[in-house]
């Protein structure tokens, strides 16, 4: 993954996200095309909730730079043990993934797709999940078993889910999720930014700037 320009725009879009369905926008949208005043009381707030990230890595350290205006509880899920600049607790196992689905307000998956993480978030993790909270995965769409989250939402068992990946990709026109009015979808687009090549064009000048000097190069490949 690459951490000096990757991670600025997922974690963005997490936040989004997250705002998103907090306030309701997906409802006050559809009452503004109808010239309909339809006010909701109560809804959720940012500020003293806990973040649960699955992924530490570095789209998780960005969103807690970002985060930390809501003065919110950030706590997260690695493999490694160590700790994470940020973070208020991190934990590590079968048991420390346990404990981060259920005290998790908003769940954050921000992992890669690989032999670990596939079908990670089973029908019995995601039944660990408070009837309040919401998923919002970045990562990959095969880290959640897709079938179970649906059936969890369909039956109201958690607030909702924000994807910004899926399974498959597209998701079909026919899919159930499309339909869920608690479910906020986009296609695979978290990276999404106009400042994205430049990024890319420093890191790779900085990469052979490092390269020609015989210094170590950034985000290596070992």
């Amino acid at each position: 993954m690459l951490k000096t320009y990757f991670p600025v725009q997922p974690s963005e879009d997490i936040l989004t996200k997250i705002l998103v369905m907090n306030r309701n926008v997906k409802h006050y949208y559809q009452a503004m095309e109808r010239g309909s005043w339809e006010p909701i009381m109560g809804e959720p707030e940012l500020t003293d909730a806990t973040v649960g990230v699955l992924g530490t890595g570095s789209i998780g350290r960005e969103l807690a730079k970002k985060i930390q205006g809501f003065a919110t509880r950030l706590i997260g899920y690695r493999r490694s043990i160590g700790e994470v600049i940020g973070f208020s607790e991190i934990y590590h196992g079968e048991q420390g993934l346990r404990k981060v689905i259920q005290e998790s307000d908003y769940l954050v998956v921000a992992l890669p797709l690989n032999r670990e993480t596939k079908g990670l978030l089973d029908k019995e993790k995601l039944a660990l999940m408070k009837p309040s909270a919401l998923l919002i995965n970045v990562g990959r769409g095969e880290v959640v078993d897709q079938e179970a989250l649906a059936n969890l939402l369909k039956n109201r068992h958690i607030r909702g889910a924000a994807l910004d990946v899926t399974t498959p990709e597209p998701l079909p026109p026919d899919h159930e999720l499309w339909r869920m009015d608690h479910v906020f979808i986009t296609p695979h687009n978290a990276v999404s930014s106009p400042q994205l090549p430049f990024r890319l064009a420093k890191l790779s000048g900085d990469n052979l700037a490092r390269f020609l000097n015989h210094e170590p190069v950034v985000n290596q490949v070992r």
